[in-house]
């Protein structure tokens, strides 16, 4: 065998191993909030779901089963032909409690503050109406506040970094059929997520970001704990073969 067709047969091995898988993965790319499929047929398009926080150990047999029933109701009033549902363990979203910690903290600092610039003017004119024991007590409770808050902080973030704080999350993944341009899909979407709100509140479609979030912990779940996904477009993918 000549060098050339040594080279060749590699070739060939890389370029089966890239098809195979695309054939496992087949995704062209994340946009508008969709997973775009390519089947060298026509464009699929894909939403992903997230399902509403709901806590079933709270929940007897018979309101499980009504959930149940619920919830394939919800499915069949849909244009969904097939489906997908995923539990997975995520990062736990906490951006929302640190931006309440942090504003809370600020709050606590002015009211600090304005309390210094009291004692600070009660001394300084000498006013026997100004009860400065209160104002010092006041204070030594704010004080007491900013540091419970900033210590809850760190405990979090440090938790945070460990990848100790992690949640299940529940994720449906419809198939519509018959659809051809991406504002029927979104119409469609929108009526799932509309019939699941009316069974679990907070039902949401995911937007592009949210979704390369949850492939990037599918696809890397030791890293994902640790790791941010960037905020960028995928990469073009290798088309092999033609439609």
């Amino acid at each position: 065998m000549s060098k050339t067709e040594t080279i060749n047969d590699v070739q060939q091995d890389l370029l089966a191993q890239k098809r195979s898988f695309q054939q496992w993965l087949p995704i062209e790319d994340v946009d508008k909030g969709f997973i775009k499929v390519e089947n060298y047929a026509r464009d699929e398009y894909y939403p992903v779901i997230s399902i509403g926080d709901l806590n079933i150990d709270l929940l007897t047999d018979s309101e499980l089963f009504l959930l149940a029933r619920n919830i394939e109701s919800a499915i069949a009033a849909s244009n969904v032909n097939d489906f997908q549902f995923l539990l997975m363990p995520v990062p736990y979203d906490v951006e929302t409690w640190l931006k309440h910690v942090d504003g809370r903290i600020v709050e606590l600092e002015k009211r600090r503050e304005a309390i210094d610039q009291k004692v600070a003017d009660a001394q300084r004119n000498d006013d026997p109406n100004v009860d400065l024991a209160t104002l010092n007590a006041d204070r030594a409770s704010v004080d007491f506040y900013i540091a419970h808050m900033r210590g809850q902080r760190a405990y979090v973030m440090g938790k945070l970094s460990d990848g100790s704080i992690v949640c299940k999350k529940a994720f449906m993944i419809p198939k519509f059929d018959n659809l051809t341009t991406l504002s029927e899909y979104q119409d469609a979407t929108n009526t799932v997520v509309q019939r699941f709100n009316s069974v679990i509140p907070g039902t949401t479609q995911l937007n592009s970001q949210a979704i390369r979030n949850l492939l990037f912990t599918i696809l890397n779940p030791l890293h994902q704990r640790y790791v941010k996904v960037p905020s960028v477009q995928l990469p073009p993918v290798t088309r092999f073969g033609g439609k």
